[in-house]
C-alpha cells in the first residue's frame, strides 16, 4: 500500500484539498471462503492450478490470482461512486440510521432481541441469523421482517440447543428513486449491518432445576480428536467447551484436580440450567488431560453434588 501526494507549485495565499475516500470491495465472502480452501489444498502447483468455481449457476475455472483479479471492477465500481458522491457535494440519498443500541441475550426457549431507535425507519427492520464460525458471512439468512414500530423480537425458529447463534439488524427504508452519487435506484436502502453484527454467540437454553441427581456434563468424557457434531458449533472457543446441564439457576461451580487443586469457579447467574467451562484454569490457562472433579452447590439451599469429568488432549 502507498499513497502519494503532489508536488504542487504553489504561491503564498493558494491551498490545495486532499480528498480520501476509504473503502473495502472484491469477492463475495462465499466466493472468498471456497476459492481459499481449494487453493489452500492444491500443494505444490497451487498458484497455477485451476479452481473451478460457479458463477451465475456455470462452472468457471481460472487460477488463484486470476480470481483475485476479477474483483477489480467492484473495488473501482466503489471508487468511481465515491467520486461522483464528492462531486454532488456530497449529497448522495442516505441509508436509514441503524438503531442506536441492539442488544441479544440468551434464554430459556428463546434468544431475545430488543433495541433502541432515534429515527424509526421507513420501511420497518430486517432480521438475519446464522449458526456458524463468523467468518462464513454469506449464511446469514432473514428470519423476520418487523413493521417500524417494532423494539424487539423473540426468537424461537429452528433453535438447537448447544448452538451458537450470531445476528444483524437492519434499518429498512423506502425504495430509493435518487441516483444522486450513483447510487442505485428501484432497491431500498438499508442501515449497514456492520452496526448490530454480533460476534458472541447466543445460544438457547434450558430451564434451570432443583433436582441435582439430573445434572448432566457434555461432552464426557470430552476427547480433543472428536467431531464438530458432538460438541458446540458457533460458540466461541468451541473446541474447548464442556457443558454442565439442567443446573440450578443460581448456583457455584467448582472445578478441581484429583488432587484436589482448585481449577476454576464458575458463578452461574443467569437463571437457566445451562453453563459452559471453556477447560481454563482461573489464570486463564488451558487444562491438561486427565479426571477432574466437579462440585456444584445450589445456592438456594446449599446442597450439594460431586460429579466426574475426563478430558482426553
Amino acid at each position: 500500500m502507498g499513497e502519494g501526494f503532489g508536488p504542487y507549485t504553489m504561491n503564498i495565499g493558494q491551498s490545495v484539498t486532499l480528498v480520501v475516500a476509504e473503502g473495502a470491495a472484491g469477492l463475495s465472502s462465499k466466493a472468498k471462503l471456497e476459492i481459499g480452501r481449494a487453493y489452500k489444498a492444491g500443494g505444490a502447483t497451487k498458484d497455477t492450478a485451476p479452481i473451478v468455481y460457479k458463477v451465475n449457476g456455470k462452472d468457471v475455472s481460472l487460477t488463484k490470482n486470476q480470481w483475485v483479479m476479477t474483483s477489480r471492477d467492484s473495488i473501482f465500481q466503489l471508487f468511481d461512486r465515491a467520486t461522483a458522491n464528492w462531486k454532488s457535494g456530497m449529497k448522495a440519498p442516505a441509508a436509514p440510521a441503524p438503531p442506536t443500541k441492539f442488544v441479544v441475550t440468551s434464554g430459556v426457549g428463546k434468544i431475545t432481541l430488543a433495541w433502541e431507535t432515534s429515527t424509526p425507519p421507513v420501511n420497518g427492520w430486517e432480521i438475519y441469523r446464522k449458526a456458524k464460525q463468523y467468518q462464513d458471512d454469506y449464511d446469514y439468512e432473514l428470519i423476520a421482517t418487523l413493521p417500524a414500530t417494532a423494539r424487539s423480537y423473540d426468537d424461537s425458529n429452528n433453535l438447537q440447543r448447544g448452538v451458537g447463534y450470531f445476528y444483524y439488524l437492519q434499518a429498512v427504508g423506502a425504495v430509493n428513486t435518487d441516483a444522486t452519487g450513483k447510487t442505485p435506484t428501484g432497491v431500498r436502502l438499508k442501515s449497514g449491518r456492520y452496526y448490530t453484527q454480533t460476534y458472541l454467540p447466543a445460544t438457547l437454553q434450558r430451564a434451570s432445576s432443583t433436582n441435582l441427581s439430573k445434572i448432566r456434563i457434555v461432552p464426557n468424557p470430552y476427547n480433543l480428536a472428536a467431531t464438530e457434531d458432538i460438541r458446540f458449533p458457533g460458540r466461541n472457543n468451541q473446541g474447548n467447551q464442556l457443558a454442565f446441564y439442567d443446573i440450578p439457576g443460581q448456583c457455584t461451580i467448582k472445578i478441581y484436580t484429583q488432587l484436589g487443586e482448585l481449577v476454576q469457579t464458575i458463578e452461574h447467574t443467569n437463571g437457566s440450567g445451562d453453563e459452559f467451562w471453556d477447560q481454563s484454569t482461573a489464570s486463564k490457562q488451558v487444562v491438561s488431560s486427565g479426571v477432574y472433579i466437579a462440585v456444584i452447590e445450589d445456592k438456594s439451599n446449599g446442597q450439594k453434588v460431586i460429579k466426574k469429568l475426563v478430558i482426553i488432549r
